[in-house]
């Protein structure tokens, strides 16, 4: 294992904002928006790189929806009877090694993660993999932070072994208008990430 960052050293900004994009993806996959997160959406910025049209798409789209159209949207995609499991056991059945869905609960307890109770969410389920992506570049699980190698690691072994897959889904599920720009955000920023990665 690659040895870890040390948490008094300041996080360098590209890592802050590498945070705060896998912590909004976390909060759009593991619920619905309320309207304060709506308006916050809206006035997201936006150029003409491939990110800032992804971050322009979705702004476009939060101000088209209320929060009871969105909610009603989250759960015909991804609610108990939903189009779509996002979950990474749907998308890995049969695999097996440390990319399997099932290693996720070992590597967690590894890394001093609190998993949450599987009632609530599973520990392979999308929202829940951004949010631990967030905290192991910035320290937030009570570990340290993760080297770059190992970030790359848990990357390519837990989110890129599916997560394209499940994002491609989304955008073309009939259910999806909302979700479809969250889908191309993530999907945008989950290659920059891929090609930040094999530049280390």
């Amino acid at each position: 294992m690659a040895l870890p960052k040390r948490n008094d050293e300041e996080l360098p900004v590209e890592d802050k904002l590498r945070c705060l994009i896998y912590a909004l993806l976390s909060d759009l996959f593991l619920q619905p928006p309320d309207m304060k997160m709506l308006q916050r959406l809206r006035g997201l910025s936006h150029d003409e790189s491939a990110m800032g049209r992804a971050t322009g798409r979705l702004a476009r789209c939060a101000g088209n929806v209320t929060p009871e159209q969105v909610g009603d949207e989250y759960d015909a995609l991804f609610g108990d009877d939903g189009a779509l499991d996002p979950c990474a056991s749907a998308y890995l059945k049969g695999r097996t090694g440390p990319s399997s869905a099932n290693c996720l609960p070992a590597l967690m307890t590894r890394l001093g993660i609190e998993q949450r109770p599987v009632a609530e969410r599973a520990p392979d389920h999308a929202g829940t993999l951004f949010e631990m992506m967030a905290g192991l570049i910035e320290g937030r699980f009570g570990c340290d932070r993760l080297a770059v190698l190992e970030q790359r690691r848990i990357f390519n072994d837990h989110v890129m072994i599916w997560m394209p897959f499940f994002l491609r889904d989304v955008g073309v599920a009939k259910e999806a208008d909302f979700y479809r720009a969250v889908a191309d955000l993530a999907a945008t920023f989950l290659d920059i990430e891929e090609a930040g990665f094999q530049l280390v």
